[in-house]
């Protein structure tokens, strides 16, 4: 019998482009997927087009929530999924290839070693404007892995795909904060399991004005858009803290973590104690996001606290 996928959909105000997102999904060609939507406070009819669905479609079911914000609605929908194979996160507003969920499920099971091994499985994107039409690409991923995972987020949500070991080692003790729920669900697995990427684009990235969290296919672009959230004024609200997300993560898994991640999560949050400490983090870091651009600027950002 084919592996069970339990498909994971946060909504929020996204009833432009719902239809076609939810279209893709109940498209696919792995025979057994469920989709499991929680709504997180929608008030523009988001909630009436998932109860359609609900009410036509018996693997459809539909939570509707109080508003959580992106990254708690998506902990809650992972500790409320019931029991699957595995574990897919979805946006509301792209279109998922038809073999999207089938590719990944192949490949996780083909690199499972045991039962009890957390696996993520996570692909390229492309990107598309509002009316489907191709942007480009987002860029190769060169580096996986905990080092990368504790500065960078590689893994993102809409592609993501997770084994049921890997749920069952997040939803023990979810963070109460945390900087999105992809990058946490990369750390964590990054930390006790194996984080496997496909090259081959799965889903098409919708780029729109209302996109929650949203990229671009311009490298240049995309590290101008980087470079101004990392140099807003706006310190305490800023998106990028993984020094706070290496602490939390020290804080639930503490002894579990093996030596070596133990040691990375230590060093940065050793450094956060002077400008002594940047400084000497910043020339002896043993991290690394995927391009050399951008660890060269991780070192700057921490040598002026901004991390």
């Amino acid at each position: 019998m084919a592996s069970t996928v339990q498909v994971l959909m946060s909504t929020y105000n996204g009833i432009d482009y719902l239809r076609e997102q939810i279209d893709s999904i109940l498209a696919q060609d792995h025979p057994h997927v469920r989709l499991l939507v929680r709504d997180d406070g929608s008030s523009d009819g988001t909630v009436s087009v998932l109860r359609e669905y609900e009410a036509k479609y018996e693997n459809v079911d539909v939570i509707n929530g109080e508003n959580l914000g992106v990254t708690d609605s998506f902990f809650r929908l992972l500790e409320q999924a019931g029991d699957a194979d595995y574990y897919a996160f979805s946006d509301q507003d792209d279109v998922w290839k038809k073999e999207k969920l089938s590719r990944a499920v192949a490949t996780l099971e083909r690199k499972q070693r045991s039962g009890e091994e957390p696996l993520l499985y996570f692909s390229r994107l492309e990107f598309v404007d509002e009316n489907l039409n191709h942007l480009g690409y987002s860029p190769e991923v060169n580096v996986t892995g905990f080092r990368n995972a504790l500065i960078q987020n590689q893994s993102i949500g809409c592609t993501s795909v997770i084994n049921a070991a890997a749920r069952r080692l997040l939803v023990e003790d979810l963070p109460d904060e945390a900087l999105m729920h992809d990058w946490w669900v990369y750390a964590v697995v990054s930390a006790f399991g194996r984080v496997v990427h496909d090259p081959t684009p799965t889903i098409l990235y919708r780029q729109h004005s209302s996109n929650v969290v949203g990229d671009t296919p311009s490298r240049l672009k995309h590290f101008f858009k980087r470079l101004r959230r990392f140099m807003t004024r706006n310190w305490k609200n800023d998106i990028f803290r993984p020094s706070n997300q290496a602490r939390r993560l020290a804080q639930i898994f503490g002894e579990q973590l093996g030596d070596k991640e133990r040691r990375l999560v230590e060093r940065m949050v050793w450094s956060k104690r002077s400008l002594l400490h940047r400084f000497l983090y910043a020339l002896t870091a043993d991290v690394e996001r995927n391009s050399l651009i951008d660890t060269l600027l991780f070192r700057f950002m921490v040598v002026i606290n901004r991390y």
